[in-house]
């Protein structure tokens, strides 16, 4: 709009209203005045918006600049927050393994972080007293991620230029989010080591674990191609686990392993074992303070020279275990442990005869105290499962199952009065026991058919038809053996 136009508008403006009444010194916005058809746009609104978009702009790009320093120095404290959190884990466990950063050297955009693993008195069974590590870390928008380098370990070094032509076929890459949260992948290339005349290939692999910002949660996944050498094959092993910290012995969770082909070839024989799996997994009840603790195991095929199965399966228990004794038995056993190695380290000064005489002494000292603390694990309820246990044998299949369970409190010194006075068992044991097997066998074992003692009224096995088949039940504080009752008297 041009001045002239715009001053025309205000003088009529400040004449008249709308009615023709005459309206003294009115003043106008830039609102009231018109757009006349062709008049330019509205130039100020733009230059409005423009700045807008400008004013955004340099606040992007000033976050952009900061944000590597900002996430640097976030992740730094999380860094050094999960060193602590680990070695208070380990503490808790009773080992004095420790994680310690010699260095941090944060930059803008990177940073140098040096830290060591010290094994303690354990070193002395590792054959190593430390493993160095050198983290190359990069300053991302939601975080940061490290390259781990071993290249401080002489020990790692030599082996990789004596061993492996120079050549590291390790990469260690960790990523340290600004939650906390903590990714870490271990993959190795394909390598061979000559030993001998024999020569072990090495086949690619890859390990991640992951953990929240507390290290009570970890999952983890592992795949290895395997290894091939003259006396063993190894093909597509897997391992993943997801676990939860409970207390520093006990974690909830479970643990699954498989692997393909295991082909074994030494003095003994050769054997092939195929689809091979199984877990191990513990549950926590906090309600009673109880834990059980399961592992399940089977294959698909196992040939050997002697022995030929397939579709082998068992699952073993261990539930109503007292939480409390379960860890101080470990505890105590840890402890011990610990002991052993720092003797260790000190007899190996000496000859072999006396280190084995160093931890034949350091058991027996120790014996007596882990038989306590393994004492109070043997509360009322106390159970131990065998279940869905099945193998097919060339003769038929075999399956079983077997539910041990205690009835009181009790000592081990109500155990040994067992030997003599066999009865007693009824009062102390729930007991359950079944199985089944092709009647074959019992002619390869014939023990299977006929009593054991005076007690037993018939073998532990009888004949049904084609299968021999087992039971043993304690029941209104008798005992039967394939329904017959046990008299001890």
């Amino acid at each position: 709009m041009s001045s002239t136009l715009a001053e025309w508008w205000i003088y009529q403006a400040r004449l008249t209203n709308q009615n023709g009444t005459y309206i003294k010194n009115r003043v106008y916005s830039s609102r009231d005045i018109p757009n006349p058809a062709g008049a330019p746009a509205k130039n100020t609104r733009t230059l409005r918006n423009m700045k807008k978009i400008v004013i955004v702009v340099f606040i992007l790009v000033i976050v952009g600049l900061t944000i590597p320093l900002i996430n640097g120095i976030i992740t730094e404290k999380n860094v050094h927050k999960t060193f602590e959190d680990l070695n208070v884990l380990k503490a808790g466990s009773g080992s004095d393994i420790t994680l310690a950063i010699t260095d941090y050297q944060r930059g803008y955009r990177s940073s140098v972080i040096e830290w060591k693993l010290n094994f303690g008195k354990m070193g002395a069974l590792y054959g190593i007293d430390e493993i160095l590590f050198v983290d190359r870390a990069e300053h991302g928008l939601t975080g940061i991620t490290t390259h781990t380098s071993l290249e401080r370990n002489t020990w790692f070094k030599e082996f990789i230029d004596k061993r492996l032509g120079g050549v590291n076929p390790l990469d260690i890459t960790t990523t340290f989010a600004l939650d906390g949260t903590i990714e870490s992948t271990l993959s190795m290339d394909a390598f061979s080591i000559q030993e001998g005349e024999k020569v072990i290939h090495n086949k690619p692999g890859k390990i991640t674990v992951s953990c929240e910002n507390d290290c009570k949660q970890v999952a983890s996944t592992a795949n290895w191609d395997g290894l091939v050498s003259d006396a063993l094959l190894i093909e597509g092993l897997n391992i993943d686990s997801s676990l939860k910290m409970v207390s520093a012995y006990i974690w909830e969770g479970r643990v699954n392993f498989s692997a393909n082909r295991l082909i074994g070839n030494d003095l003994s024989g050769k054997f092939e074992l195929t689809g091979l799996k199984g877990g191990q997994y513990m549950t926590y009840y906090p309600e009673t303070k109880k834990v059980s603790i399961g592992m399940e195991y089977g294959f698909g095929s196992l040939q050997a020279e002697k022995a030929n199965a397939n579709n082998g399966f068992v699952r073993l228990m261990v539930n109503n275990l007292d939480a409390e004794g379960y860890e101080e038995f470990l505890k105590l056993y840890t402890e011990t442990m610990v002991k052993v190695a720092e003797n260790i380290s000190v007899a190996q000064q000496s000859d072999s005869e006396q280190l084995n005489a160093t931890m034949q002494t350091q058991m027996n000292q120790n014996g007596f105290m882990i038989f306590a603390a393994f004492e109070k694990l043997l509360k009322k309820n106390l159970e131990i499962q065998i279940s869905d246990l099945t193998v097919h044998l060339p003769e038929g299949e075999v399956k079983g199952d077997l539910v041990l369970s205690l009835k009181q409190d009790i000592s081990m010194m109500q155990l040994f009065p067992l030997i003599s006075q066999p009865a007693l068992v009824t009062e102390l044991f729930h007991f359950h026991s079944s199985a089944t097997m092709p009647k074959e066998l019992g002619n390869e074992s014939p023990m299977l058919l006929a009593p054991l003692n005076q007690y037993m009224p018939t073998g532990l096995f009888v004949e049904n038809g084609e299968k021999l088949v087992h039971s043993v039940e304690i029941r209104d504080n008798k005992l039967f053996l394939n329904e017959q009752e046990v008299l001890f008297n």
